[in-house]
């Protein structure tokens, strides 16, 4: 019941490695990077007006909990995972000081900034597992941080990062775990599967194939006995974080799954059609199709196919074989396997950012490669290391690339040529940043109260200054207002009618107020946003 053999002189570079780890780099790398994401943030907000919808949203549901007109904790929502938006709080307490920290969801950046940060801790130790000298894990560590989609996802306040660097926290505390015989690395593993799943819902597959992998790994090196409890272990928590989740949306929102089947879930946008893709479509209810779809973005990262080579050949090889192989093909299927299910099912949109798992999972990969061949040909070691670290640099390099193709880098590809030239995004692009009309008119008008979804009026809420003029989704008397508003409300704020503004609650309770065909309302104002927002007055004969 051993750990994983590894030989004398590598065990002696990983302890050496792991010294130089805690005294050094794994202070000021991540420190700089951290800089350096923060930097990117203020580049791409204020050069090129750079905010992502997505971002804002998060950074909206934290103000909703702290300045609605129904300020409360369950007004952070139950459609998107809390981790994000819980930790943004802090800061959108200052927005009244620097608004742009939630009209901007600088807020968000600077989380983000963080995980990346983290990330690249996480990556450092993850190489000096493998026994990588110090030199090549920073120069290693700094291709991850360069990466064009890590940086950009390090940088935008999206949820993508805090994944990314999550399942690096917690393979490297499997792989820990399997390297000796301490808990607390698997613990710490745990810990980052609930960080996961604070953050996505892919934690939970990601959680049941990492499980599988250190099963067969224990099993191999130790007893079954063992490989269950460690398992046990390592699931426990983020089983306990979803029961606790599905607890509270029982509790508020007297549905267990409503995260799930909410009226404005990812499946419900999807459903909408609009975004659909003439290659989703090819590849729905299609197993081959799907896997082929999924098999395309691994282009993101084309060096990921070198690691899962080394991978399958450590595993499967029957003499001094390493199961720490099977552990990180578990990690990449656990971290593709969600998109995979909801591709063939027709309910995921075709965007570049669910597929960085290829990104992260091929360092694993290609480092893991590495320190098998250096157990080998140790004669050769500076030739094989400065190998990996060209190898992950031409894979940053295939990433650029990949980005110029549109199947690929939907819909990140323009944000990162923009990034690149320095020109702001033109007004039609969904992710450049504008001043609302709406709320614009609304600061001029005070006196009104009006009635808005905040599923797609979030941008309006942030920029309006007065919170109390806003009646929101998370209020208590939101539905009750929405069916009966005479004298509650002197308006109400209605997106047009077309895609995902089809499951705004105001559109699928009046289909017919936008095109002015409610007889007691009357249009007040049209406005040219993305949106094609309309305010209409709430007449005498409203109910």
């Amino acid at each position: 019941m051993g750990a994983v053999s590894v030989p004398a002189a590598d065990r002696g570079e990983q302890a050496a490695g792991k010294m130089a780890l805690r005294t050094s780099e794994s202070l000021w790398l991540p420190g700089l990077v951290l800089v350096v994401n923060l930097a990117a943030a203020l580049y791409l907000s204020y050069k090129i007006q750079y905010v992502e919808a997505d971002a804002v949203s998060r950074v909206a549901s934290a103000y909703y909990v702290l300045f609605s007109g129904d300020p409360h904790l369950g007004a952070i929502g139950f459609i998107w995972n809390p981790l994000p938006s819980l930790m943004e709080l802090p800061l959108v307490l200052l927005k009244p000081l620097f608004p742009a920290l939630a009209v901007r969801a600088l807020a968000g950046c600077f989380v983000t900034a963080l995980f990346g940060a983290l990330g690249v801790r996480q990556l450092l130790g993850l190489l000096t597992g493998f026994g990588i000298d110090r030199r090549y894990r920073i120069l290693a560590a700094i291709c991850y941080a360069l990466n064009p989609l890590i940086l950009l996802y390090s940088s935008n306040g999206m949820s993508d990062i805090i994944l990314m660097t999550s399942y690096l926290g917690a393979i490297r505390g499997v792989l820990a775990y399997l390297d000796g015989r301490s808990l607390r690395p698997l613990m710490e593993a745990a810990l980052w599967l609930v960080v996961a799943f604070g953050a996505r819902y892919e934690a939970i597959p990601f959680t049941a194939f990492l499980v599988l992998g250190l099963l067969y790994a224990v099993s191999r090196t130790r007893s079954l006995r063992e490989a269950e409890g460690a398992s046990i272990l390592l699931a426990a928590p983020v089983v306990y974080a979803a029961s606790i989740w599905m607890y509270v949306n029982w509790l508020i929102m007297k549905n267990p799954l409503y995260f799930l089947v909410s009226p404005y879930g990812n499946i419900a946008q999807v459903a909408t059609g609009a975004y659909a893709t003439p290659a989703l479509s090819w590849a729905y209810h299609s197993i081959l199709h799907t896997v082929l779809y999924t098999a395309h973005f691994s282009l993101l990262y084309w060096p990921v196919w070198v690691g899962i080579a080394a991978a399958l050949y450590w595993t499967l090889k029957r003499k001094n074989g390493d199961p720490r192989g099977a552990v990180l093909l578990a990690a990449l299927v656990g971290a593709l396997s969600l998109e995979m299910a909801m591709t063939y099912h027709g309910s995921l949109a075709a965007w570049d950012r669910f597929y960085m798992d290829y990104i992260v999972m091929g360092f694993a990969l290609v480092a893991f490669a590495a320190s098998k061949l250096l157990s080998i040909r140790k004669d050769q070691r500076a030739l094989l290391l400065a190998g990996m670290v060209v190898l992950m640099a031409l894979g940053d390099v295939g990433t650029w690339q990949a980005m110029q193709v549109p199947f690929l880098s939907n819909p990140d590809g323009v944000i990162i040529d923009r990034a690149l030239t320095g020109s702001p995004l033109p007004t039609t692009n969904g992710a450049r940043f504008q001043v609302s009309p709406v709320a614009t008119y609304l600061n001029a008008h005070p006196h009104l109260v009006v009635l808005a979804d905040s599923f797609d009026s979030y941008n309006v809420i942030l920029q309006v200054r007065n919170p109390h003029q806003l009646v929101i989704t998370s209020d208590e008397d939101f539905a009750g207002i929405l069916h009966n508003p005479l004298g509650r409300v002197n308006a109400i704020l209605v997106p047009r009618p077309q895609g995902v503004a089809t499951l705004n609650a105001i559109n699928f309770t009046y289909p017919r107020m936008w095109s002015g065909r409610v007889r007691w309302t009357y249009l007040m104002e049209s406005f040219h946003d993305a949106a094609h927002m309309r305010l209409y007055g709430v007449k005498d004969t409203a109910p």
